[in-house]
């Protein structure tokens, strides 16, 4: 006790002290001013607090609000029922949450706190960022805890958006280009430095002029000028790539301004493969225009739509081809399988045959006729083509052909008789005839007629008929045999039959073969012996 006293006494006498200094300087420094009316600071911070643009709560340890601002009341609730309650009573739970958050780390660590928070799924998605502080008394003691709550579920839908659109921007399948009034390149696209090889630093360091090879300053100059003036322009020019290689573009530049300056929004497309296909198309309609074959296009109905000049120049009609009906050029004998073919195309697509076919002067002539069905995109059939062929030279260079060829067979087998029914003249009264191999019907008739040919040619008086060479008889050769004796002694001349061996002997007993009018020896050899001794 006795020392608190001392305290309080000791302290007292150094405050009477300090006031006494206090007032000697003041008298050293001369009179002092007069004081400056005090201003009310409260309603200018009512005032303050009430337009910041975001949920101000300001709540106790407990959790009770103690402060809200007018944006708060506006959002949520009546300020007489926000202040003094607790927040979840007025406040919707996705605050509640995102504030309960914040209040915690700052309580815990009663430093200030930062941060951001998405609420429910999809389209219902909101965003908001919380930045929660300490409030402390004189005492340096935490008393409250305060917070900003701004929902930036707009921003972050901007900025997505953005994001978005830059994302689409570089990866666009054309090359994108922002480029200055003196052509410099302000932006490019991912596909824009792929296609030509660059990277990006690279080619932002490069002008129109520098890649675009049909683009000089001159010409640079009036497009800026043409674009500004219409808002966009559209041209095909040729790229260089970093390697040199030339890609064919389609440019769409569109004039723009932007925070007050001017640039050009250039996209280029690859129009490799249009140019690639313009080419064959010219090089197959070169074809088609110059091919000798007749070749149309029809409806699915059959009206034609496009004829070649061989087209016209086979059928005659002129100007009156577009628009007349394929079954025009059939001729009547050739309609039913003309009409079969269109239905065979639109079923299966294709078909070949022959036709009778009919030009204007109404004359007939043969034709091959090859049609196929046109689809478009989608595989729908749109349109049928038409080929025919004038076949009229082609078939008289057949019947020619098979004329010659028949020539041709006429004279093998006359030369084949002759080989296979040699008459063999042995003096300038006998002649010899030898049969080999297998005598049918045909040659039998061969035979004869080669043997009184070559009788009455020779006029022979004996014919030696040798069969040495067959190895078998029946009654059909045994029978020819003796028509022939009997047509040569018609003729005046005697048959002598030879080269009969033991089987074929056997084979004419046994078949009861009368010979007897014949006169036979068993060899040529003997034969002609006695055909030369004879008068």
């Amino acid at each position: 006790m006795t020392s608190d006293v001392e305290t309080i006494q000791t302290l007292r006498a150094e405050n009477a002290r300090l006031q006494q200094r206090i007032t000697e300087l003041e008298q050293q420094a001369g009179p002092t001013p007069a004081p400056t009316p005090a201003t009310d600071l409260l309603p200018i911070l009512h005032g303050v607090i009430a337009q910041i643009p975001a949920t101000l709560v300001v709540q106790d340890l407990q959790g009770h609000t103690l402060l809200t601002n007018r944006h708060a009341v506006a959002q949520y609730a009546a300020p007489t029922a926000v202040n003094g309650s607790r927040d979840r009573e007025h406040f919707p739970a996705e605050v509640q949450a995102i504030w309960h958050t914040a209040a915690q780390q700052v309580s815990t660590t009663g430093q200030p706190v930062e941060l951001e928070a998405t609420v429910g799924d999809g389209s219902e998605a909101r965003n908001f960022r919380v930045f929660g502080f300490p409030l402390y008394d004189a005492s340096e003691t935490l008393i409250a805890t305060g917070g900003l709550v701004t929902e930036i579920t707009r921003q972050r839908q901007t900025e997505e958006q953005l994001r978005l659109g830059q994302f689409c921007l570089d990866h666009c399948g054309d090359s994108v280009y922002w480029v200055d009034p003196a052509g410099h390149h302000r932006y490019v696209n991912d596909t824009a430095c792929q296609r030509l090889g660059y990277s990006h630093a690279e080619l932002l360091t490069k002008r129109v002029v520098d890649i675009d090879l049909e683009m000089t300053e001159e010409t640079w100059e009036v497009a800026w000028k043409a674009t500004r003036k219409y808002g966009a322009l559209t041209f095909e020019s040729l790229h260089s790539s970093k390697a040199e290689h030339l890609l064919p573009v389609e440019i769409a530049a569109n004039y723009l301004e932007f925070d007050e300056k001017a640039f050009l929004c250039i996209f280029a497309r690859d129009i490799s493969g249009r140019k690639q296909m313009a080419d064959e198309l010219r090089t197959f309609q070169a074809l088609v225009e110059n091919a000798p074959d007749a070749i149309a296009v029809t409806d699915m109905d059959g009206e034609v739509t496009y004829a070649n000049p061989a087209y016209h120049a086979l059928y005659g009609y002129g100007d009156a081809t577009i628009g007349m009906h394929l079954g025009a050029t059939v001729a009547p004998e050739a309609e039913s399988c003309a009409s079969e073919g269109m239905q065979t195309v639109r079923k299966t697509g294709i078909w070949y045959g022959e036709s009778i076919n009919q030009r204007h002067d109404g004359s007939h002539f043969p034709v091959q006729s090859s049609m196929f069905a046109l689809w478009d995109e989608r595989g729908a059939t749109q349109a049928i083509a038409v080929i025919h062929r004038d076949m009229t030279t082609v078939k008289q260079s057949e019947d020619a052909r098979a004329e010659l060829q028949q020539q041709i067979i006429d004279a093998q087998q006359a030369a084949l008789r002759e080989l296979s029914t040699p008459l063999i003249p042995i003096t300038d009264r006998i002649v010899m005839m030898p049969l080999i191999g297998v005598v049918d019907s045909q040659r039998v008739q061969q035979v004869l007629e080669a043997l009184l040919e070559g009788v009455a040619r020779y006029q022979a008086r004996i014919l030696i008929l040798d069969i040495t060479g067959m190895q078998m008889i029946d009654t059909q050769v045994a029978g020819a045999i003796i028509r022939v004796a009997h047509a040569v002694r018609l003729l005046g001349a005697q048959v002598l039959l030879t080269g009969i061996g033991p089987e074929i002997a056997q084979t004419i007993v046994h078949l009861g073969i009368d010979l007897s009018g014949i006169d036979t020896r068993g060899s040529l050899q003997a034969g002609i012996a006695h055909a030369l001794n004879a008068k």
